[in-house]
């Protein structure tokens, strides 16, 4: 998604939300970082509500989640262990 900001082209990296608390927070926009804060300004001025920033994430329909089959776990390796002499290549 592109900066909703009049004809931006840069990509949407913040949500712009405006509301005092939780049940009245309402995203705005979304907008590329410069913009973002410029819109915030606006909205805290014609407004008067506090804004707040939320990284950009695409919103997806909710869809019911498929539960995934069943399989066997990978064996853990240990970090930095050697293995046994034998086993080491000879260069």
């Amino acid at each position: 998604m592109v900066c909703d900001w009049t004809n931006c082209t840069a990509l949407a990296r913040l949500d712009l939300i405006a509301g005092s608390g939780p049940s009245s927070a309402r995203v705005v926009g979304s907008f590329c970082v410069p913009h973002a804060s410029m819109a915030s300004l606006d909205v805290q001025d014609q407004g008067g509500e506090p804004t707040w920033y939320d990284w950009h994430r695409e919103r997806m329909p909710v869809q019911p989640a498929a539960t995934p089959a069943p399989r066997g776990t990978a064996a853990v390796i240990p970090p930095f262990t050697l293995p046994p002499a034998a086993a080491r290549p000879r260069w």
